[in-house]
């Protein structure tokens, strides 16, 4: 279990990596609230950008071919440190800087970018 943090402005946002399986959590106070991928508000527009070829389907469909070609886009990957890499170089082009990351019962590590 790797544990990511990660602020955009004075908004701190948590990803929790379990093997393949994601969780996000936003935090509110100091507590994180945490939702799976399929329970996160979703912006069509963005998924179509990603994915052009969904242009022109319903919304609900959109979001969720956009979350199964996430899923498996996660599933490719070997370890959950290569999970890590791609989620902080993907929320980096959206204004997220990566603060820490924690691995299951160490203490935390800052991120000097």
């Amino acid at each position: 279990m790797i544990l990511c943090t990660f602020q955009k402005g004075t908004e701190l946002s948590v990803i929790k990596i379990t093997g393949k399986n994601l969780t996000f959590g936003q935090m509110k106070g100091a507590t994180p609230i945490y939702t799976t991928l399929k329970g996160l508000k979703l912006n069509p527009a963005t998924i179509v950008k990603e994915f052009p070829d969904l242009e022109g389907k319903t919304i609900p469909e959109i979001k969720k071919e956009g979350v199964r070609r996430f899923q498996e886009h996660i599933n490719e990957f070997d370890n959950e440190f290569q999970i890590r890499d791609y989620i902080h170089h993907d929320l980096k082009k959206h204004g997220y800087k990566f603060i820490m990351w924690q691995k299951q019962g160490w203490r935390p590590k800052k991120v000097k970018e």
